[in-house]
């Protein structure tokens, strides 16, 4: 067992006496509770966002400003899936276009 050296307010050592004096056991023993009720209370935090690594940055196929071009929405589309859209101009749904 490891002997420590504590302070307290003195209203809060009047209050641990009380107590160890009504359940009639010691001031350490109230204290060793204490400590023990206190660790079960707060449990070991997790690791903080600094010590996890996020992973770097990637490479999406864009430009690198693909904002500066008029057209970006055109070219966002045609660069992800350039096989699974109709060329411009067969547009299906609300706009109307029919297929051939």
């Amino acid at each position: 067992m490891i002997k420590t050296q504590i302070q307290l307010p003195d209203a809060l050592y009047q209050e641990v006496k009380r107590v160890a004096r009504e359940r009639e056991i010691s001031l350490a023993e109230v204290l060793r509770r204490g400590a023990e009720y206190i660790t079960h209370a707060y449990p070991p935090v997790l690791p903080s966002s600094k010590d996890v690594e996020l992973p770097g940055p990637f490479h999406v196929g864009l430009a690198d400003d693909p904002f500066s071009n008029p057209d970006w929405r055109y070219q966002l589309h045609e660069r992800v899936a350039p096989t699974a859209r109709e060329p411009r101009g067969k547009v299906y749904g609300k706009r109307g276009g029919t297929r051939k």
